[in-house]
């Protein structure tokens, strides 16, 4: 994860940490039903990019020091970014390859894809969302990324889902869009009504950026006072979360 200093993404990964040994354990129970009981809990860390004491790579050096004295000889590193932007095409990496020069041969270190890469798992997780309240315009907003085709996979969410995007750091940001969707002539907007707009924050989890984009809204709400403004929960260490990166681990174990 990314490192914050506030406590609630810390503790809601270490909550979606639970579900996802959970859902591991459970499929150990069915391919390996003769593994003694203490086998079958999957070994699963978590670590930050940020706001660490630890750079990235001395995390992963000691995960894999503790991985190598249980008997693994690989691990899986999953980056639970939603954006292919800097930290994940960039940071990310090059934290890992300092890891795998520190480790040598005595374990793989393996960096699978993204959770945000999982563009139809998201749809189907965002569309059950967005379908309870299809009354209403919708906007998905993200952090945004300023490295070139970082805000790619959002796009294609967004056009998928038939919703409008909108950045947090970057144009167009969520005033623009609340603009533009405010000024569209009545023939051209979408069937959901452009006067009640819902906001789903394509973030992870509740914490310190959720709550300024709340207060945006609140900004918002006075300069389009001919407006109604809805404000989603973000994704959340959800048992549908933990199924999307449960996928992806078996996809990239395949």
């Amino acid at each position: 994860m990314h490192g914050s200093r506030d406590p609630r993404p810390r503790q809601a990964i270490d909550r979606l940490a639970d579900r996802l040994r959970d859902r591991l354990a459970d499929s150990l129970d069915s391919s390996t039903p003769n593994l003694a009981k203490n086998d079958r809990r999957p070994y699963i860390e978590t670590a930050q990019l940020e706001l660490h004491p630890l750079p990235l790579s001395e995390q992963i050096c000691q995960f894999a020091d503790r991985a190598i004295a249980r008997g693994y000889r690989r691990i899986q590193l999953i980056p639970l970014f939603l954006l292919e932007g800097v930290h994940v095409r960039e940071d990310i990496p090059e934290q890992v390859k300092k890891a795998r020069a520190l480790v040598g041969d005595r374990l793989a270190i393996e960096m699978t894809p993204a959770i945000g890469s999982r563009l139809d798992s998201m749809y189907h997780l965002l569309a059950a969302k967005i379908d309870r309240f299809a009354s209403r315009q919708w906007i998905l907003l993200s952090h945004g990324s300023r490295r070139e085709g970082g805000n790619r996979q959002v796009e294609e969410l967004g056009k998928k889902l038939g919703v409008f995007t909108a950045y947090w750091s970057v144009s167009p940001t969520l005033e623009e869009t609340i603009a533009q969707l405010r000024d569209l002539p009545e023939g051209s907007r979408s069937d959901r009504g452009a006067r009640e707009i819902a906001i789903f924050p394509y973030f992870l989890f509740v914490g310190g950026m959720t709550e300024a984009i709340a207060d945006l809204i609140g900004e918002l709400s006075l300069k389009f006072s001919d407006l109604q403004f809805h404000l989603a929960d973000p994704l959340g260490d959800s048992d549908s979360l933990a199924q999307i990166i449960f996928e992806l681990m078996a996809t990239c174990a395949a």
